[in-house]
């Protein structure tokens, strides 16, 4: 029986190839996740489809020319990101790289994460409000680190900052999320966000 690692090279591997079954197993495995963090990254649901078509549309038209991976997961998420940035100009553009209230999409189900934890729904909802009073930045590495479970050697690379920075923005995101949740401590259980902070 295969990991998820070696049926990601081998559905990788066999696209190189040519393989059509292998776009479609890769859209089936990330399609999802992809669509997900690329809401997060600008929150216009039409927009996003558009660009994971395109994606995917160019990654079997270019299949012959693509490059061998280590993680064809690392490579898509890279690739919708790239997308995305290149697709929004201007304002949208800007928001993407400061402080703004985006929030996180509702598609994300941030439901599936805290079950776990026995979490009620009204904690929930109080996670998802924190998470959405977030700057975009944080949003995106707080996604990455905790909903992709990405470690911070794939978070600096997807994002093109130091591995530091990435650590440095998820203690910061933790912060925010602290300081959010003060006044509502009987509501927010700091165990959420003790939760969150584990590596």
């Amino acid at each position: 029986m295969y990991s998820t690692v070696e049926r990601d090279k081998q559905a990788w591997t066999s696209l190189l190839a040519g393989h059509q079954k292998a776009l479609s197993d890769l859209f089936l495995a990330y399609a999802e996740s992809l669509f997900n963090f690329g809401f997060v990254l600008c929150r216009d649901k039409e927009k996003v489809e558009d660009c994971l078509q395109d994606l995917f549309y160019e990654l079997w038209q270019n299949h012959h020319k693509l490059p061998v991976v280590s993680s064809g997961k690392m490579y898509l998420m890279m690739a919708i990101r790239n997308k995305i940035k290149g697709t929004f100009r201007g304002p949208v553009t800007a928001n993407m790289t400061e402080a703004d209230d985006l929030g996180m999409p509702v598609e994300m189900n941030i439901e599936d994460y805290l079950i776990d934890q026995e979490i009620d729904r009204g904690k929930q909802a109080m996670l998802n409000q924190a998470i959405q009073n977030l700057p975009i930045r944080m949003k995106e590495v707080i996604y990455l680190r905790y909903f992709e479970n990405l470690d911070y050697t794939d978070i600096s690379r997807l994002m093109n900052i130091q591995k530091q920075v990435a650590i440095n923005m998820v203690y910061r995101a933790i912060a925010h999320l602290r300081n959010y949740s003060k006044p509502y401590m009987e509501t927010l259980s700091a165990s959420i966000l003790m939760q969150l902070a584990l590596f």
